[in-house]
């Protein structure tokens, strides 16, 4: 069985056991990555002490022979935004992104365009600017899974959106 590696940006997770954490990942050049960390929440383990939301790190895990749900093997933290978990506007927001991200894409369908806007888009946030950084997520998320409007070039040299 191949190890795979990756960055990745943990976007849900809930406890298994008393010791382990069933996760989803929003990895670079993979996707939406399911597992389960087996010992994640032992303080001296591979995970130390857990997989925490918001926070991006290099992962590594083993393909499941079948089912949904792989084996994570490691995961080392490399950034976390502070101010998503301090500001309630920005954490709103990174919720909401999280909660888009998760139902829109397909697990194994890489988006790697779509990740490095995520990560622009968390430093958005913690710079403040939360909804012109939305905004622009959730744009390139609705163009990456087909979803994006259809802009014809008018005779006009204005455009402008009319929601009603």
């Amino acid at each position: 069985m191949a190890t795979h590696h990756d960055q990745a940006i943990c976007i849900r997770h809930w406890d298994f056991s008393d010791t382990s954490q069933t996760v989803g990942m929003f990895c670079r050049t993979t996707g939406i990555v399911r597992g389960i960390a087996k010992g994640a929440r032992r303080e001296r383990g591979a995970f130390s002490g857990g997989m925490d939301l918001l926070t991006m790190g290099e992962l590594s895990w083993i393909e499941a022979r079948s089912g949904d749900l792989c084996t994570l093997t490691s995961s080392l933290p490399t950034e976390s935004w502070p101010a998503l978990r301090t500001s309630p506007r920005a954490n709103t927001g990174a919720w909401y992104v999280l909660e888009c991200i998760g139902r829109m894409l397909e697990p194994h369908d890489p988006h790697p365009e779509l990740f490095d806007g995520l990560v622009e888009t968390f430093h958005g946030f913690a710079r403040g600017d939360v909804e012109a950084s939305m905004v622009r997520f959730l744009w390139s998320l609705l163009g990456e899974t087909g979803f994006g409007p259809r802009i014809a070039a008018p005779d006009t040299e204005m455009c402008a959106f009319d929601p009603g």
